[in-house]
């Protein structure tokens, strides 16, 4: 039950420390960052040539920075995966650190839990717009996507299942999926919550009155409350 939920927090400042990071590998300014399906979008990226100049890997971050010539000028694109390094409320820290170097536009692309009646392992979920519930309640702030503007660029693409794409209205981002439980679950439905990770809330209270632009879209991993559920209203067996 929510009243016997008890969320710990180390006392370590992520944000400051990845700015740190990024400054010493000679980054104080970028343009875009990418944040999830990491090794993807690099093999996307080396099909049109482009190779990164920088590539981070230590403990508790990863990076890679690639320098793009666009026919506007230089772009400077940053380029994470999730996890570990910035699962659940991390990630709102190293969205708050590009912030502070000047980022403007951010996609964030990653696994999220299905809470529609016809939801599947699968899909692929486009809302309108991301809340934080980590408290069990519709705290922080509301933010758009803006990816759910190019439903029509996803449906023309061939790298995306058409059958699968779905746009739906709220996301909702909680700590953990231990802290799924029926309780919670039911009160996720009842505000018409078409699906739920671990990051997005976290991003979205990030990036209250700012200016970026953030993309987002969510792979259906799992259906909370079902047998296709890894969290603790998942039945087992």
């Amino acid at each position: 039950p929510e009243s016997q939920l008890s969320i710990f927090k180390e006392d370590v400042d992520y944000k400051a420390m990845y700015k740190d990071i990024m400054a010493t590998h000679g980054v104080a300014a970028a343009d875009i960052a990418c944040i999830g399906r990491k090794g993807a979008l690099h093999k996307a990226l080396a099909e049109s040539g482009a190779e990164p100049s920088i590539d981070v890997a230590l403990p508790h971050f990863n990076m890679a920075v690639f320098h793009l010539q666009r026919e506007e000028g230089a772009v400077t694109l940053l380029t994470f995966s999730i996890s570990p390094e910035f699962f659940g409320d991390k990630s709102g820290q190293l969205v708050k650190a590009l912030q502070d170097i000047g980022v403007k536009h951010i996609t964030f692309v990653g696994t999220a839990g299905g809470l529609l009646e016809d939801s599947q392992v699968g899909d692929i979920m486009v809302p309108r717009r991301l809340k934080n519930f980590s408290t069990g309640s519709m705290g922080g702030s509301e933010l758009p996507n803006a990816a759910s503007g190019l439903m029509q660029e996803f449906s023309e693409s061939d790298h995306v299942n058409h059958d699968q794409l779905r746009s739906e209205d709220l996301h909702v981002g909680v700590h953990s999926p231990i802290t799924e439980s029926q309780e919670m679950i039911d009160k996720m439905k009842r505000r018409h919550v078409s699906s739920v990770d671990c990051e997005a809330g976290f991003i979205a209270d990030a990036l209250r009155g700012s200016d970026v632009s953030l993309y987002a879209l969510f792979f259906v991993g799992d259906v909370p409350g079902t047998h296709e559920s890894i969290g603790m209203g998942g039945v087992s067996g």
